[in-house]
């Protein structure tokens, strides 16, 4: 059998592999970096716009959990803040107006007023 020097189907199919290779290991690279790069910047500064926020309450420790999130969530963001509960649970309300005392009490602090509705 003569074996020839030449171009054969199996060499330009290992250099194809071969650029295949290198481009997916280059593409993956520089997504990383990019990743990288824009996971150090901090997030833009955008307009900030308050979301208006239903609260349902209901009875159990879920008033409380509830309650606790919202003390330590940015106040600013969530407003107006609308309450909802059953007009048997007058406990909710009352511990629901308890926190919105407190938040107004900072509020003031920042001579602004706050008027939040409780629907039963």
């Amino acid at each position: 059998m003569d074996k020839s020097n030449g171009c054969s189907f199996s060499s330009i199919s290992s250099i194809v592999v071969f650029s295949s290779v290198v481009f997916v290991v280059s593409l993956i690279l520089v997504r990383l970096l990019y990743v990288l790069y824009c996971s150090s910047k901090p997030l833009s500064k955008r307009a900030s716009k308050p979301f208006s926020t239903l609260i349902i309450l209901g009875s159990g420790g879920h008033i409380a959990e509830m309650l606790n999130l919202l003390a330590v969530l940015q106040k600013g963001r969530l407003n107006p803040r609308f309450y909802i509960a059953a007009a048997t649970d007058n406990m909710s309300l009352q511990k629901a107006q308890l926190l919105e005392n407190s938040l107004a009490a900072e509020v003031l602090f920042f001579a602004m007023s706050l008027e939040v509705p409780f629907i039963q």
